[in-house]
Parts: C-alpha cells; sequence; structure tokens
C-alpha cells in the first residue's frame, strides 16, 4: 500500500504541502478566537477536512497514525460541536477516504497487488454481503438508517487488512502502539483533573457536557477525558495498558521504561474514579494472561526482563498507590464514592446480579428476531432514529431503542443469528491464529510481541458479556488493526525485512 507520494523523488512537494495543510489548520483555529462568526463547530470540521487531505500525501502508515490520534480525540470533538452529524462519523470519512485512496493506487493506477492476502477474506466478504442483506430486512428503517450502521460493521473492520500489510516489521509495529499511548496520557492527565475538579471543569465547555450527566444523576462524577462519555477516559488506559508492559518489559533506554511504568500507577488512580468496573476486570485479565505466556514461552534474558519488571512495576504501585489516593480523595468526597463503586467489580454476587437478565435477553432477541430487528435500532444510532421507531411501528417490541449491552445481543438485533454467527466466528479465528502465532515466533522479542497484541485482544473480548465490546470506537479500530497485525506476525518468518 504506497501513498500517492512515495513513488516521486521530489521530497520536498510532499513536505511542502504538509506544511501547507498545517498551517491551513492552525491558521482556522487561531481564526475562532478573533471572528464570532467562525464557530467551534466550523473550525473542528475544517480541520477534518485538512486531516482528510493530508491523508491523500502522505504515507498509510503515517495517515493510519494520526487516525488512532484523533480517535482519542473525536468524543471531545462531537460534545464540542452538540454532536454535529460530520463530526460523529469523522472517524469512518476519514476511513473511507484512505481506502478510496489506495483503491485508486491499486486498481486505477495498475499499482501491483500485494503478494500476500490477509486470512479470513472469504469470511469478511460473507459478513459485508450479509450486512447488505439486511438493507431488504422487511423491519428495516430505510436506507439512511441502514447506512448508519456501516459504522460498526463496515468502515473499521477494514482496519484489519490495513493491520496486515502494514506491519512489515517489528520497528513500524511498535511505532503503532505510541499513539494509544499518547492517548492514554492526554486522558490521564485530564481525567485526573477533572476528577479533582469535578463537573465544574466540564461543564463550562458546551451544554453537551450537563445533557450527557443527566443520564448518570445520582451517581458519583465520572471524568470524561476526551471522551464523549462519563468514565470514557479510562477506556484509553484500557487499550494501550498492554503496549507500556511491553516497552517497560522490553529492551530499550532505562529512563524511558522508567518513565513509561510511572503511567501505570496513575491510569490505575484514573480507572478507579471512571466507575466503569468492566475496564478494571478486563485489565486484570489481560495483565494475567500477559504474565502466563510470557512466563511460559519466554527463555534467556527477555524471561529475567519478565521477572524483575513485573515486582518492580509492583513496588511502584504499592509506593506510589497510598500517595495519589489520599490526594484524590481529599479533594472531593463524592471520589470515595466513585471507588468504592469500581471496586465492587470483586463483589461477585453484586456482579452477578447486574448481569443476571444477560442470557435472557440474548435468547429474547434470537426469538424475536433470528434474521435481525434491521440495522440502527440498537446502541447511539437506535437513539438518534427512536423517534422514527416510535411512530412506524405497530410491534411494540420495536419500538424505540433497543437495549443490548451484549456483543451477542447487539449483533443478532442488527444483523441476526446468521450475521452474529459470522462475526462471531471471524472473531475467534482472529484469536486462534493469533494464540497459535506465539509458538510459531522466530525470537523471543517478536515473541513478546505477539503475547502482548494476543492479551490485548482477548482483553477487549472479555467485556463482550457486558458490553457492546468490539463494536463501537475506540475498542472497534483497536481490535481490528492489531487483529490483523497479528497475523501479519505469523508469516514474518518468511520474510525478509529491508
Amino acid at each position: 500500500m504506497q501513498s500517492v507520494w512515495e513513488s516521486s523523488e521530489n521530497h520536498s512537494k510532499r513536505y511542502i504541502t504538509i506544511a501547507g495543510f498545517g498551517l491551513l489548520g492552525l491558521l482556522s483555529f487561531f481564526a475562532g478566537f478573533y471572528q464570532d462568526a467562525i464557530t467551534t463547530r466550523l473550525i473542528l470540521m475544517l480541520l477534518l477536512a485538512c486531516l482528510a487531505s493530508l491523508f491523500v500525501m502522505i504515507p498509510d502508515r503515517w495517515a493510519l497514525r494520526l487516525m488512532f490520534l484523533y480517535l482519542s480525540f473525536e468524543g471531545m470533538a462531537k460534545l464540542l460541536t452538540g454532536y454535529n452529524p460530520v463530526i460523529h462519523v469523522g472517524m469512518d470519512l476519514l476511513m473511507l477516504v484512505l481506502t478510496a485512496k489506495c483503491f485508486i493506487l491499486l486498481v486505477v493506477r495498475k499499482r501491483n497487488f500485494p503478494q500476500h492476502y490477509p486470512p479470513l477474506v472469504g469470511l469478511f466478504i460473507l459478513h459485508f454481503i450479509w450486512f447488505f442483506i439486511q438493507f431488504a430486512n422487511p423491519n428495516t428503517l430505510g436506507i439512511v438508517p441502514s447506512l448508519a450502521a456501516a459504522k460498526i460493521y463496515i468502515t473499521m473492520n477494514l482496519l484489519f487488512a490495513y493491520g496486515f500489510y502494514l506491519a512489515n516489521d517489528p520497528k513500524e509495529l511498535e511505532i503503532f502502539f505510541y499513539p494509544w499511548i499518547i492517548g492514554a496520557v492526554v486522558n490521564i492527565a485530564l481525567g485526573l483533573y477533572q476528577a479533582h475538579i469535578g463537573p465544574l471543569s466540564v461543564l463550562g465547555l458546551s451544554p453537551s457536557y450537563a445533557w450527557v450527566l443527566q443520564k448518570y444523576e445520582g451517581y458519583a462524577f465520572r471524568p470524561f477525558g476526551t471522551s464523549s462519555q462519563p468514565g470514557g477516559a479510562g477506556m484509553f488506559v484500557q487499550l494501550s495498558f498492554m503496549f507500556v508492559l511491553y516497552f517497560v518489559l522490553s529492551k530499550g533506554p532505562a529512563i524511558k521504561r522508567l518513565l513509561l511504568a510511572a503511567i501505570i500507577p496513575l491510569g490505575i488512580m484514573l480507572l478507579l474514579f471512571c466507575q466503569v468496573r468492566v475496564l478494571l476486570f478486563k485489565i486484570i485479565i489481560g495483565t494475567s494472561i500477559f504474565v502466563f505466556l510470557n512466563v511460559f514461552y519466554l527463555q534467556g534474558r527477555a524471561r529475567r526482563r519478565l521477572l524483575i519488571g513485573i515486582p518492580t512495576i509492583a513496588g511502584l504501585m504499592l509506593v506510589s498507590m497510598p500517595f495519589l489516593t489520599q490526594f484524590w480523595l481529599t479533594a472531593r468526597d463524592e471520589n470515595v464514592l466513585a471507588m468504592e463503586r469500581t471496586l465492587s467489580v470483586f463483589d461477585v454476587q453484586r456482579i452477578r446480579e447486574s448481569r443476571s437478565g444477560t442470557l435472557d435477553r440474548i435468547i429474547t432477541f434470537a426469538k424475536m428476531v433470528p434474521f435481525g430487528a434491521g440495522l440502527s435500532r440498537t446502541g447511539s444510532a437506535g437513539e438518534v432514529f427512536a423517534k422514527k421507531t416510535t411512530e412506524k411501528e405497530s410491534d411494540p417490541f420495536l419500538r424505540g431503542v433497543l437495549f443490548t449491552d451484549n456483543f451477542l445481543a447487539s449483533t443478532i438485533a442488527d444483523i441476526g443469528i446468521p450475521g452474529s454467527f459470522i462475526l462471531t466466528l471471524i472473531v475467534l479465528i482472529i484469536l486462534l491464529r493469533a494464540f497459535r502465532g506465539i509458538r510459531e515466533c522466530a525470537d523471543s522479542q517478536t515473541r513478546l510481541l505477539q503475547i502482548t497484541l494476543f492479551s490485548s485482544l482477548v482483553m477487549l473480548m472479555f467485556g463482550a458479556w457486558g458490553s457492546e465490546a468490539i463494536l463501537y470506537n475506540p475498542d472497534a479500530a483497536f481490535f481490528w488493526f492489531f487483529g490483523g497485525a497479528a497475523q501479519r506476525i505469523r508469516i514474518w518468518p518468511f520474510e525478509k525485512f529491508e
């Protein structure tokens, strides 16, 4: 997947173009402070247009890294613009721009097709065909709502191919970790600030924050970070957690490893205030898998680094957490309630009761709508089109938003049992192939890399019982891209890195 500019010898043209778009973006940003006519919404839309144009100019690998950085701030942009529809699908628009560029290069300009094709191509094609068959579902809400569901079932799935093709070697793949770590650091800093100040830290930014917080009335305040949901700051901590462990336990400068290790207690501190219990649960599961597989598979110096690194991180946690806890708990009494709710994840009976109706919900959807209730009836799309369902449906079951809060329930409601089966099969095969790839790695460092990806992917799916898991960003972009990268690592022994 070459960029438009990679075949040109005139590199200065590329850098001038990049600088021009960067300057245009900065000018549009600062103009908002001096011109009343230029609103925040217009500024963000202009920046999004600049970013999309930039994607055409730069190599695909850097376009995707910028896209992942954008994803870290997309939630906040939605709230600042009052859920502007263009910003709401910004990630999907960027993905389509990048895919259109690759299509033009490969088909129109006759670039050579890649030598290796991603695995599971047949299943992905079957999944896409079944998705479009849903447009003819008797329960469909129409073309526009059905197209809106592509945000969940099409655009992010394409990242699987990008992950496979762009994970050319260990160094290239490691660079893809940094946008997620940067996003986590920003959310930790902003999230802890919001936890220290309380609701006043966000209410002055946009009326949308007050509207969202109404849904959580009666609960302790949850830090937004740069996300669009209370407690969403913790998502980026969860996604980057294994990457931080990877760098801490890999070869590299001691100061870099120490600074990255410092992220861990601060990230855990943020999770305690986010009150999204499944995030803490997934990190515990993912870390346990990561440590176990490394102890089992690694040998020599790699294992010694693990045996030294894990106790060091544990010691850092024991030393720092009392001070961090004391500082934030004394700042606001409500933080005590937030921490207590998060730690209830260890109360098995309480968690079991809160998820007691999940299996019944799955069975109900399977019986009532075995071939799907029509696209865009669940999640955020369901909220957008709720009025249309209320006006149209005579069946009370299909009125309003279908509450799912589970991966299987959501996919059955959207695309029926056949579609849910196909998508679940794809996910399971990705995980199985990633696990098998651990044994096929040629050296300890590559094996550590594969274990990191496998642990991260499994960690995401452990939350599928109490959430929609990989159907929504940022989890969706993360899973499909690094799921594809995990498949590429398996053929590294047969490739020669340049």
